[in-house]
């Protein structure tokens, strides 16, 4: 008797344990729903010629230990290289793949950030396109890093087009776009959390740099500035 009461008692002690780890297994464990996510040009620009597009860069300081690469592909290897990161906002394509005939909703990304001032020596660096029309991606979620939140993208929200859902069959997948803003100067550390509605459960997928936090800057309009 005592012997089953103690047991009882045991169980009861670690049922919010085992509630909790069946939590983070379901919110990391694979299910049926893989979540990846790019930053590459090449991928999110899919099918648009590279001389349309434009973006900014953040390095530290305005010597530079090499010659930037003559494509925008390689820039962000390069920038890395430098100590910098994407200047003025990181957009993120988002993949979806499904391993079972199942629904899956979408909900705004949770974001974890952290800020650190910028260096007085910190410069922005711009590519700037070389002509076409101006490109203007379908982006679903905006993350606005200063201000500590993530909504849809007012766009988005205006057209009626989300909630973001599917009827997902095996061997499918989505893509959507995510894009980070920071609001006011700074270098800002973050990665994010993705709540999905899986056939009616709720799990959480990170999102992140490869198990390290993404780096986006804001460069102050009064720092130096140079075109490429």
């Amino acid at each position: 008797v005592v012997l089953t009461v103690v047991s009882s008692f045991l169980l009861l002690m670690t049922e919010p344990a085992q509630r909790s780890l069946r939590r983070w297994l379901l919110a990391r464990g694979p299910g049926p729903i893989t979540v990846s996510v790019t930053t590459k040009y090449e991928s999110i620009w899919a099918g648009h010629p590279q001389a349309w597009i434009g973006q900014s860069f953040y390095v530290p300081r305005a010597e530079l230990s090499r010659q930037p690469p003559g494509t925008l592909a390689e820039w962000p290897d390069w920038i890395r290289s430098q100590g910098g990161a994407a200047e003025g906002e990181l957009l993120l394509l988002v993949t979806l793949v499904c391993d079972a005939d199942t629904t899956v909703v979408v909900r705004p990304p949770l974001l974890d950030v952290e800020r650190k001032d910028i260096g007085p020596a910190a410069t922005k660096l711009m590519w700037q396109p070389q002509g076409g029309p101006t490109i203007m991606p379908t982006v679903r979620f905006e993350v606005r890093l200063g201000l500590g939140l993530s909504q849809p993208d007012a766009m988005d929200a205006a057209d009626g087009s989300t909630p973001l859902s599917w009827a997902m069959t095996r061997g499918d997948a989505q893509q959507f776009l995510i894009r980070a803003i920071p609001d006011w100067p700074g270098v800002y550390s973050w990665s994010l959390r993705l709540p999905l509605v899986v056939g009616g459960r709720e799990v959480i997928r990170k999102v992140d740099d490869d198990g390290s936090p993404f780096q986006t800057a804001k460069v102050p309009e009064s720092q130096a500035a140079f075109f490429w």
